[in-house]
């Protein structure tokens, strides 16, 4: 799979065949993303209408241990089943929409250069606190030397991997 969304994008754009690897990157994120929409419209009828699997399953005709299987792991659910489902929950798909990638690309590059100044940012926040007269960690210790945490300063590249190791969670399926 390609290692960036910029490489991503120029695969897509010069009009050569796509890989199997990003093929496969959009297919299962695809995926995700319907099961999350699936996931939300029955818990949203489990607790409006009191709707449980069993029911479910029975409106459709099936057992409830798929629907268990289909609502619990994302998988490569049929067009079928996805009508199906949202049939027996008593919901529709609302127009989906497209976006075009270059689109996506473009704003998640934004979104990583808002990181990276925001993260600079709280970098010399912290070292001006930490360096300063009042430093809360030698206050704490009763005015005793600060504490060496690492045998160099943290760099603008740590903090930024952290930042984007908490993005890459929060849109992992499960994700705040």
């Amino acid at each position: 799979m390609p290692t960036s969304p910029t490489s991503i994008l120029s695969e897509i754009e010069i009009s050569k065949p796509i890989s199997k690897k990003t093929r496969a990157f959009y297919r299962r994120r695809l995926q995700s993303r319907i099961h999350r929409l699936i996931r939300k419209a029955f818990r949203e009828q489990r607790e409006k209408a009191g709707l449980t699997q069993k029911q479910l399953a029975d409106r459709i005709q099936s057992r409830a241990e798929q629907i268990n299987r289909w609502l619990n792991v994302p998988s490569n659910l049929t067009l079928d089943t996805i009508s199906d489902l949202l049939l027996g929950m008593a919901v529709d798909l609302d127009d989906p929409s497209t976006t075009p990638i270059v689109d996506l690309v473009a704003e998640e590059e934004e979104q990583r250069s808002d990181i990276a100044a925001q993260t600079d940012t709280h970098i010399k926040d912290v070292s001006a606190v930490l360096d300063g007269p009042h430093n809360p960690i030698d206050v704490q210790l009763n005015s005793s030397p600060k504490p060496s945490l690492a045998s160099e300063p943290l760099s603008f590249e740590s903090f930024a991997g952290h930042a984007r190791m908490i993005q890459d969670l929060q849109a992992a399926p499960g994700g705040s």
